[in-house]
């Protein structure tokens, strides 16, 4: 959820860059599941469920300062502000890179617990993760722990969506209609 003038200025933030000693996160660095909780299933079919689940997740510093190095690294290599030496970043856009860590962190970590609980996203805007992001700017230091919380739709990892399900197809020959089936009720009105 970058504003507009930030995607103008750095058109690449968020693009990974090459594994390489300096932006790779240091090994051993993963999230915690601090807890979960199925709130209700939206979705039921004989294969399995869509459900919203809560979760609580604990984010290590190590990977929000990783992120952020990344970040930045990438900006660096394309940056070119007005009023700027090349390579320097503003502070205007550095204010922006931690809103895009936390919310790629935040991204990264529910991604990591939904494959340790054996669920999968769906898509759509319904799949989006529902947390208040304004209230964790306020409490998000990088390289500190930081905890959440988020609301979230997800399916067992084998479930698919029951579209071959439905029975009432019906199909219709279109070569049948002559163009004066279709103009008589037309010309009746």
């Amino acid at each position: 959820m970058r504003p507009a003038f930030v995607t103008q200025w750095v058109p690449n933030l968020g693009q990974s860059l090459r594994p390489s000693r300096e932006n790779r996160c240091p090994r051993g660095v993963s999230m915690t599941l601090l807890s979960h909780e199925k709130l209700d299933v939206v979705l039921s079919t004989k294969d399995g469920e869509i459900a919203k689940y809560k979760l609580e997740l604990e984010v290590p510093g190590a990977l929000s300062k990783s992120k952020r190095r990344e970040s930045i690294q990438s900006v660096k290599k394309n940056a070119s502000f007005k009023g700027f030496r090349k390579g320097t970043i503003p502070p205007f856009i550095m204010k922006e890179i931690d809103s895009f860590v936390l919310n790629d962190v935040c991204n990264t970590v529910i991604e990591e617990a939904t494959k340790e609980l054996q669920l999968s996203a769906i898509d759509g805007e319904e799949a989006q993760p529902k947390m208040d992001l304004e209230e964790m700017k306020k409490r998000f230091n990088i390289g500190e722990d930081f905890y959440f919380t988020c609301e979230v739709q997800l399916q067992a990892a084998n479930f698919e969506t029951p579209f071959e399900e439905l029975e009432d197809v019906v199909t219709i020959d279109v070569d049948d209609i002559s163009t004066v089936d279709v103009t008589k009720p037309i010309d009746a009105q």
